[in-house]
């Protein structure tokens, strides 16, 4: 009878199952859709970096540099969490911006924990894999995302959402001595990012059955595969803990 049950599902369960495993990692995270990695990143944090030298030594010049695009996995799970849509847009900074940051939050501002290029290394870490996530709006209202990270000192990025020009250019960069404690300098709801991933791994609607919840699929499959041998399931590290 419960095989029966199981069998009821379909194919069409099998199927989207077996595309969820695929865009996994082995710690049951998704997968990158594309190449970047500790190496990519390292480069766009010179590339920022250098830009931001370039901004200082020459404040007259104008200048945009786009920095990466935008990961499809994070823009998915961004839109579903701060209803926010990002898909196809790129990472960019521009001068004027940069030199914001320095005037503000730079070496020769009165910012006591003043931002280096050093500091400007961490940026690609920062905005694809944040701590904590939340959707604000700027100064002059619009639409922004804010990304803390703790990398020994507590890292901001904030960027603005031009969704015409499918863009999300840094508005600003600061950071704060942490020292231990959580400090909270976000304007909107913040989101735990490894949050957003769990959910994202464990959401129900990537299958298209009703009988199936985030509680039940994974253990149904594999009893599913072990009496048929028709999906491998892969070994998978818990994404935490299933209420």
């Amino acid at each position: 009878m419960l095989l029966d049950n199981i069998k009821c599902f379909g194919k069409k369960a099998i199927i989207k199952t077996q595309n969820i495993f695929k865009d996994m990692d082995e710690s049951g995270m998704p997968k990158s859709s594309g190449t970047i990695d500790s190496s990519f990143l390292s480069s766009v944090g010179k590339k920022i970096s250098n830009a931001f030298s370039r901004a200082k030594n020459n404040k007259k010049e104008k200048f945009k540099e786009v920095l990466f695009e935008v990961d499809e996995q994070n823009a998915k799970m961004i839109k579903n969490n701060l209803a926010m849509d990002i898909e196809g847009s790129a990472h960019v900074v521009n001068s004027d911006d940069l030199l914001h940051i320095e005037n503000r939050h730079g070496e020769n501002s009165a910012d006591k924990n003043p931002i280096t290029n050093e500091d400007m290394l961490k940026y690609g870490d920062i905005v694809y894999s944040p701590g904590k996530i939340a959707k604000t709006k700027t100064r002059e209202g619009f639409d922004a995302i804010m990304y803390q990270k703790k990398i020994d000192d507590a890292f901001y990025v904030v960027e603005v959402v031009r969704k015409g020009k499918k863009e999300l250019a840094i508005k600003t960069m600061y950071k704060t001595k942490s020292g231990g404690k959580d400090v909270n300098l976000f304007n909107g709801k913040p989101l735990e990012w490894t949050d957003i991933k769990n959910k994202q791994v464990m959401n129900a609607d990537d299958i298209s059955s009703p009988h199936l919840t985030p509680k039940t699929f994974l253990p149904i499959l594999i009893l599913y595969s072990n009496q048929n041998n028709k999906v491998k399931i892969p070994s998978l590290k818990p994404a935490g803990k299933i209420k």
